[in-house]
């Protein structure tokens, strides 16, 4: 099959990147790709070329490491990628997962039409090699400790010089994207188990989620999405309104 995949790993942050060869000809319901390394735990990308009961492709990060029973492994952002020949193009999903033994993998039952992938006029098969490419990060506290920090030095210059603030037209993707949590639309229809289950969030990800709103809510709206944290605050919503969490003084 011609598969080759490239690992780079640092300490709490791992990427893979996974070369399939004659990926139109593949025959199988489920493939995995290599183990790659995050935070010290065994990680792989799991797909289903013809898609999981769906004409979509199906992707999803699976936690490949040996646990006692009972374990937990919390993981605050991953990302999928399937690689276009124009980078524009390129197609990312992004996610946020405790891993569990009942929820072993996580990710995206439709993440692209099978028509499109499949298309090569559409540049993601080039001479029929597909190329996904996944990121996992188990900590990003240092992360947000760089991003705060870097907030913190050009504080003084967004407040000064009001002619570098966003457009209303960025504004308003995210107005919309909270808009769709509180009439009840969530991320949970694209974010599931590769065994078809709805998601049932934990106790651990409900604490996270009202970490993050809450580390949005004491920042400048311009600095949420310059720093791209639009997506973590959508994602905390459609968690906390969906597990009916929010506290009773917010709602």
């Amino acid at each position: 099959m011609g598969d080759k995949a490239k690992e780079t790993s640092n300490g709490n942050v791992g990427r893979l990147s996974w070369t399939i060869s004659n990926f139109s000809k593949l025959d199988i319901k489920k493939l995995y790709s290599d183990i790659f390394y995050a935070g010290g735990y065994k990680w792989r990308i799991a797909i289903f070329p013809k898609g999981n009961e769906v004409d979509h492709l199906s992707i999803y990060l699976d936690f490949a490491d040996s646990k006692t029973p009972g374990w937990t492994v919390n993981v605050p952002f991953f990302s999928m990628s399937i690689i276009n020949q124009n980078p524009i193009l390129t197609v990312t999903k992004e996610s946020q997962h405790v891993f569990n033994a009942t929820e072993q993998d996580w990710g995206f039952t439709s993440f692209i039409p099978l028509s499109k992938l499949n298309d090569p006029s559409e540049g993601f098969l080039v001479r029929d090699v597909c190329t996904i490419k996944a990121e996992v990060k188990l900590n990003i506290e240092e992360d947000d400790k760089d991003k705060h920090e870097l907030s913190d030095q050009n504080s003084a210059f967004v407040k000064a010089d009001t002619s570098t603030s966003l457009s209303f037209s960025e504004y308003d993707a995210l107005f919309i994207g909270i808009q769709k949590q509180l009439e009840g639309e969530s991320f949970k229809s694209d974010n599931i188990t590769s065994s078809g289950c709805p998601p049932s969030w934990t106790v651990e990800e409900i604490a996270y989620a009202k970490k993050i709103l809450k580390q949005c809510l004491d920042i400048d709206l311009d600095n949420v999405i310059q720093l791209g944290r639009d997506f973590e605050l959508k994602k905390s919503l459609s968690i906390l309104l969906s597990s009916n969490a929010f506290p009773e003084k917010m709602r």
